[in-house]
């Protein structure tokens, strides 16, 4: 076997596909015009669902998995807030078709998620006894618990 063979190895980011950009587009006007907005899980299921003429409409490579999907549409949300001057430009020069920037995209929407998914972790372990036991068994089950341990 060779050596660093369990090494993880870095990947080649490529832009998204016009095809895949542009179907993510439709699926949100449609969430849009609906007033109700697409799970980005779902928006998966379609695109790797999606067919024309009895074949599926996308290659392997250019499927999309629900983060990615999940960024590029907080992508579009934020360009259609800025057309419409609800917020300013994140950074001067940087385009959508740049990888590192889709990358750069991808880990912060990744780090709002993550953030409040730790703090409410953090909150159920230190109120788990609160949650899970009604008030009036939480005596009776550290009554029961003291007398296992004698």
């Amino acid at each position: 076997m060779q050596q660093g063979w369990a090494l993880r190895q870095t990947k080649k980011s490529t832009p998204y596909s016009n095809k895949a950009r542009a179907f993510l587009e439709d699926l949100f006007q449609e969430g849009f015009v609906n007033k109700r907005k697409l799970n980005p899980k779902e928006a998966e299921k379609r695109m790797r669902a999606a067919q024309e003429h009895g074949n599926t409409l996308f290659l392997p490579n250019e499927l999309l998995n629900y983060r990615q999907i999940a960024s590029y549409f907080s992508r579009i949300a934020q360009k259609r807030r800025v057309e419409s001057g609800a917020e300013t430009l994140p950074t001067a020069g940087s385009t959508d078709d740049d990888p590192a920037v889709e990358d750069e995209h991808d880990l912060q929407d990744e780090a709002i998620f993550i953030e409040p998914v730790d703090e409410l972790l953090l909150d159920i372990a230190t109120h788990q006894s609160e949650l899970f036991l009604p008030d009036d068994a939480s005596a009776t089950h550290e009554r029961s618990s003291h007398r296992h341990r004698m």
